[in-house]
């Protein structure tokens, strides 16, 4: 497979994100634990590896939500019912969303890394620290584009693009 240049976050996101470093990190602001909804620029490749190293805060609880979505995300922002503010349960009543939950338990240490990879069998794997955790989502459509999304909800304040062949 070819070199693929650094994942980046869609410039369309929730209200308390900030993007910075060229769009590969997303920042939830201190004073909530929702409206953290942030995107991948771009639809996922099939066999791609996409590195996260998280952020915690102790401020909140609850686990970071993570999934695809075949909804370009530059079109929520014209959506009838607005941007959404957390993607389970609202997005996942959409059509076109896929989320899950990450327990906080299991991306509660500082710096913690996930690995994303979306199989050519329609299965979104999941690795935390280097251990494969299985598949996070099944049966998913990859005939069509798919982009990563991500909803900074509760401890998980914080989510950086990192290089995969820097996560074990």
């Amino acid at each position: 497979m070819p070199r693929m240049t650094t994942m980046r976050f869609h410039h369309c996101h929730g209200t308390a994100i900030t993007l910075s470093a060229g769009q590969t990190c997303a920042t939830r602001g201190v004073d909530t634990y929702h409206d953290g909804l942030a995107f991948s620029e771009r639809p996922l490749c099939i066999n791609q590896r996409i590195g996260l190293q998280l952020g915690v805060t102790s401020t909140w609880a609850g686990g970071v939500r993570v999934g695809v979505t075949s909804v370009d995300p530059a079109s929520l922002q014209a959506h009838k019912d607005g941007f959404p503010s957390e993607a389970h349960p609202t997005l996942v009543k959409r059509e076109g969303f896929w989320v899950r939950v990450i327990p906080e338990k299991l991306v509660a240490s500082p710096g913690c890394r996930l690995v994303l990879n979306l199989t050519s069998l329609g299965q979104l794997q999941l690795f935390i620290d280097g251990h494969h955790k299985g598949a996070l989502l099944l049966g998913l459509p990859i005939r069509y584009k798919l982009w990563l999304v991500l909803d900074l909800y509760g401890n998980t304040d914080n989510a950086s693009f990192v290089n995969t062949e820097d996560v074990p």
